[in-house]
């Protein structure tokens, strides 16, 4: 059952992969022993792959299993809610880290290894018109990316989503100000 909860092809796939953390925080019905017992199951059928990355363990689906995950998420009509998860567990990941402007960037290393997950949750996000999604995500992305020099996806996803008509008022005035910041650090002006 945890292979069809799978919650993104660009996780499950990347070189990154996923924790067990995730697991458990995406699906909390599944924390404790019992994801334990199904990440131990998987990789004794060697459909899993442990990876190490920065000291922690992490995992990633074989190719095969994710197109099966995908397809079981696709028929039981949960693949935007798993997307939809994807998305608010980076963000609030990424609201949590305590990170501040100024604190400078050896706050977010801890984060580094979430950028496949972070990039596939905002992609899909702008992918599918989830506008205040893609909105919030940014606005908790930004200073985590400011920090870690991730200036030119953040631009282009701020300018995408600023374009956006079924965007809210505050929240478009927020990404446009903060657009602002960007460009003017760069040493560019522009008209937002």
């Amino acid at each position: 059952e945890i292979v069809s909860r799978d919650w993104s092809s660009d996780v499950c796939s990347s070189d990154l992969g996923f924790t067990v953390e995730h697991a458990e925080q995406m699906w909390p019905e599944w924390s404790g022993v019992r994801t334990l017992d199904a990440f131990e199951e998987l990789n004794r059928h060697s459909l899993l792959h442990r990876i190490d990355a920065h000291g922690v363990p992490r995992f990633r689906y074989l190719d095969t299993v994710w197109d099966f995950a995908n397809e079981k998420l696709t028929q039981a009509g949960e693949s935007e809610d798993a997307y939809l998860c994807l998305v608010d567990w980076v963000r609030v990941r990424a609201e949590s880290s305590g990170g501040r402007v100024g604190v400078g960037a050896a706050a977010f290393e801890p984060l580094e290894v979430e950028v496949g997950n972070a990039l596939a949750a905002l992609s899909w996000a702008l992918a599918h018109g989830a506008s205040e999604n893609a909105a919030e995500l940014c606005l908790a992305l930004y200073v985590w990316w400011m920090h870690m020099v991730r200036r030119p996806e953040l631009v282009s996803a701020f300018s995408v989503i600023a374009e956006r008509s079924d965007l809210k008022p505050p929240a478009k005035a927020t990404l446009i100000a903060r657009l602002g910041v960007m460009y003017a650090q760069a040493g560019e002006i522009r008209l937002a």
